[in-house]
């Protein structure tokens, strides 16, 4: 079997992980982000009401809210980063911290509405300012990697000839 070779090996598995988490009736730990669908995580056979709480970083209950097994489809995680719990009666079905996936995703200190023609925000002028000069940049690093290998060829043939 070629099953250890083929990249579609490792999703095969991880979806049969899945799957098998999904059937089973336990805790699961994740990372979310704000307002993330939450219904993918459940199991498939919904017992009753599933109640939702947020929780401060000592693990204290800050708020809670109950909801109906019926509308599982649109659960998501709260708004807010932080960390929660839901619970199906007295098992823990998933406990997680909520966070953006990208840390420059959650810095608002220089957020601002950048339309066409208007003056640009020091992030993207950041970002901008280091654009023409990539070809520049990859040139160079061609070049360095030319003189690095006709250095290593010329102190190989050094060493075979001596």
């Amino acid at each position: 079997s070629n099953f250890d070779r083929l990249p579609a090996a490792a999703v095969l598995m991880l979806r049969y992980c899945e799957v098998l988490r999904l059937a089973k009736r336990g805790t699961a730990r994740e990372q979310l982000e704000p307002h993330q669908a939450l219904a993918p995580l459940l199991p498939n056979d919904p017992r009753g009401d599933l109640v939702l709480e947020t929780l401060d970083a000592g693990g204290k209950v800050t708020s809670s809210r109950t909801l109906p097994a019926r509308e599982r489809a649109a659960f998501a995680a709260p708004d807010e980063p932080g960390f929660m719990r839901l619970r199906e009666g007295d098992t823990t079905l998933i406990e997680g911290a909520i966070a953006f996936a990208d840390a420059r995703e959650g810095d608002f200190r220089a957020c601002a509405t950048r339309l066409p023609g208007t003056a640009a925000t020091p992030a993207s002028q950041a970002a901008d300012a280091l654009a023409p000069w990539w070809p520049l940049v990859l040139l160079l690093i061609l070049v360095l990697l030319l003189l690095s290998w006709a250095y290593a060829a010329r102190e190989t043939r050094a060493a075979l000839t001596s």
